[in-house]
């Protein structure tokens, strides 16, 4: 039985007080040219038309539902469409204009979901201040949500997932107030900052940003990091005051690994781990994998772990010939003591390495540099910090070693901590530390951890104890 409807051009053309229509599937209408003027709701599955005839005058239409169809441009001009409370077109994927709805002051829900070859929404949606719901999904061609968007004073649901071409959204959307849901599923999202926002719970959808590699958390009060966090390449946890712990680095998936780790201010989490149990567990999971680590937290001691250490900003060791050709050799552990106490300056701390070679043939040793931390203005580090930084063998030779330097032997390696370019003195190191870390110093720091965990409490209380002196701590 064929279930399809055929129309002629004049099917309504007696029907002049037709108020409601649902047509939900027609063919052979292309002549269609009537609608009724006094037309409540128009609920036409797959029009097949490219735009609704031009002598219907929807002032009266209520509700307009044309998902998948075949429309381009609803109207070219505006017209009255005072009651009109919802437009749906979704799915209408020839839909090349957005509606211009100055005159629908009234509409409470615009569904424009699949629209693929939408570009941008007409600016006047930021007038509808009785509209509730907006949905966008899967606009793939979409390139911006226009500024005016502040305006929708009653919008609860925002709908953006899958709008991949959107780079940026308005900064007044935070004058919507009574927003409930927004649904970006930001699956290409690399960067995240939810710093001050005063966070009880880490949002369990953060998981599902599977792009994202940088994450700022602080001045948060939440008290554990989920474990479903992965591919982070850096975590902002400075200032999480009620923090006491994080996850096992095996849990995070063994992708990436978080190769930055920052908790200025972070005691009770200092209370209960320390930086070297950060490392070890690092070292234990990614190896040798080229991986590196950087990690920051309340201290004042280098651990003894650490066998060169010197009361400085820069220290230098030997190395051992053949370094390059032991399989045994995974990488070099850096560590050093600082506290940043200027409010009125934005630093960022160095280290600079510098390798000596003991066949120059009139060459200079060769540098590398990389910033481990950025101290916003008005956040000064006013008590001991500890940071350590393990860079593998692998990311050391990128960095500095190149073809013509196979042959050489490297003699000795210098680490110096120094202050960004542009910098005062606020930041100052006092004393560092040096490790050359082989795959046998894995089994060692398993034996020295008890000892080292106990002295480490024991230094935060002295930390904690002048901080408290000097009203530091709780700023």
């Amino acid at each position: 039985m064929n279930k399809t409807l055929t129309l002629s051009a004049d099917a309504f053309l007696k029907m002049k007080r037709l108020r409601l229509l649902k047509v939900l599937c027609c063919s052979n209408c292309c002549d269609f040219t009537y609608l009724s003027n006094e037309l409540r709701l128009l609920d036409w599955t797959r029009y097949p038309l490219k735009s609704l005839p031009s002598s219907f005058q929807p002032e009266n239409l209520v509700a307009l539902l044309l998902s998948y169809s075949n429309i381009k441009q609803l109207w070219k001009e505006n017209i009255p469409l005072y009651k009109l409370k919802v437009l749906n077109l979704k799915g209408s994927e020839n839909l090349i204009k957005a509606p211009d709805l100055t005159t629908a002051p009234n509409l409470e829900i615009l569904v424009l979901k699949g629209c693929t070859r939408l570009v941008d929404v007409h600016p006047s949606v930021g007038n509808l201040s009785s509209l509730v719901l907006l949905n966008l999904k899967d606009c793939r061609n979409l390139v911006s949500v226009p500024g005016s968007i502040g305006g929708c004073k009653s919008l609860k649901s925002l709908n953006l997932s899958g709008c991949y071409k959107v780079e940026y959204l308005p900064e007044n959307l935070q004058q919507l107030e009574f927003l409930e849901e927004l649904d970006l599923s930001l699956s290409s999202l690399q960067e995240l900052n939810l710093r001050d926002c005063n966070l009880f719970d880490i949002p369990s959808d953060i998981c599902c940003l599977y792009s994202l590699k940088e994450l700022q958390l602080s001045g948060n009060n939440f008290t554990s990091i989920p474990s479903s966090l992965f591919n982070l390449v850096y975590l902002g946890l400075s200032s999480c005051k009620e923090l006491k712990s994080l996850p096992e680095l095996s849990k995070v998936h063994n992708s990436v690994g978080w190769s930055t780790i920052t908790c200025i201010d972070c005691y009770r989490l200092a209370e209960n781990i320390d930086a070297l149990t950060l490392l070890k567990k690092h070292l234990k999971v990614f190896g040798n994998t080229g991986k590196r680590f950087n990690f920051i937290l309340p201290g004042s001691e280098i651990p003894e772990w650490f066998s060169q250490q010197r009361g400085d900003s820069s220290i230098k060791i030997d190395l051992p010939l053949e370094v390059w050709n032991d399989n045994q050799w995974m990488g070099v552990a850096l560590c050093c003591i600082f506290v940043s106490d200027d409010a009125s300056r934005v630093e960022e701390l160095h280290f600079r390495a510098v390798s000596g070679l003991s066949n120059f043939k009139g060459r200079n040793p060769r540098e590398f540099m990389m910033g481990f931390g950025t101290f916003p203005a008005g956040e000064p580090v006013m008590t001991d910090h500890i940071f350590i930084r393990y860079s593998s063998r692998d990311e050391m030779y990128r960095y500095s070693w190149t073809t013509d330097w196979l042959d050489q032997e490297c003699e000795e390696l210098e680490f110096s901590f120094v202050r960004g370019p542009f910098s005062l003195d606020s930041v100052k190191v006092k004393r560092c530390g040096v490790r050359l870390v082989y795959e046998r110093d894995l089994e060692e720091m398993e034996q020295i951890q008890e000892l080292h965990s106990s002295q480490c409490c024991e230094n935060l209380e002295d930390i904690q104890q002048h901080s408290a002196d000097d009203g530091s701590i709780y700023r």
